[in-house]
């Protein structure tokens, strides 16, 4: 994937420390598994419902709508029978997913995970959080161009990486996290929360994800992550470092002759 990458190092000191009460990252490897977006109500093993209400503002502007349509029509994809029309609002049930700028006044929600203005006009970002008990996805974009990019990105790429027959987005993480762990870092979670699509480039452009490290790994991770983005050899872990050092040949002793 030609894709940059931003992560956030979360030091993890215990495995009883509990997650903050506000809005946390959620994960778009799951989104579109059955129980996310869409559900299997008859125990058949195929989609049947979706799983999921569209949260705009009262008057949405032009791109959402089509941002909405776009979104609309990957839900109905995703399912093999879908009650019309879909549900709106936060009262719904199931997922929620917010359109563009309107959806996100509507929405109430206080840590949406990305903010639009920070967004270039052809950016846009399909972020993923949990709040209140809910799983929340946000479809933003700095402009009109951004805003439909990120929803064509949710119709047309999640949660792969360029189309729906490239590589799973998950591949990512799982090579972040052999990664981290072939350096000595001990990783407790690899969460990918958020991507970012722009106007006229295919696929995702940009993912951000969360990971939650051992406290005393910290700086060793973060100093694979640069050596990942820098395109250089990761440092290599303790143990490794002292096997190498114990498998080098010993240099001759010298014999005194001439």
């Amino acid at each position: 994937m030609a894709a940059s990458a931003l992560w956030a190092l979360v030091p993890v000191p215990g495995a009883s420390q509990a997650p903050p009460a506000a809005s946390t990252p959620g994960d778009l490897t799951t989104l579109f598994d059955v129980g996310g977006l869409v559900l299997d109500t008859n125990g058949d093993e195929v989609p049947d419902f979706v799983n999921a209400s569209l949260v705009m503002g009262e008057t949405p502007t032009p791109a959402e709508t089509r941002a909405a349509a776009e979104i609309a029509a990957r839900l109905g994809f995703e399912t093999m029978a879908l009650d019309l029309p879909l549900a709106r609002g936060t009262e719904a049930e199931g997922v929620l997913v917010v359109v563009g700028r309107s959806g996100l006044a509507a929405s109430g929600l206080s840590s949406p995970g990305v903010d639009p203005a920070s967004l270039d006009a052809d950016e846009g970002a399909v972020v993923v959080r949990e709040a209140d008990g809910r799983r929340w996805v946000v479809v933003a974009g700095g402009g009109d161009d951004g805003l439909v990019a990120a929803a064509r990105m949710f119709a047309g790429v999640l949660p792969h990486t360029r189309t729906l027959s490239a590589p799973l987005l998950g591949r990512a993480g799982d090579d972040v996290r052999a990664a981290l762990e072939g350096s000595g870092v001990e990783v407790e979670e690899v969460r990918l929360w958020q991507v970012r699509a722009r106007a006229g480039s295919d696929g995702v452009n940009r993912l951000i994800a969360d990971l939650q490290v051992a406290a005393a790994d910290v700086d060793t991770a973060a100093g694979v992550l640069r050596a990942l983005a820098a395109g250089e050899d990761l440092p290599a872990a303790t143990g490794q470092e002292e096997a190498a050092g114990q498998g080098a040949p010993a240099a001759p002793a010298p014999t005194g002759q001439d």
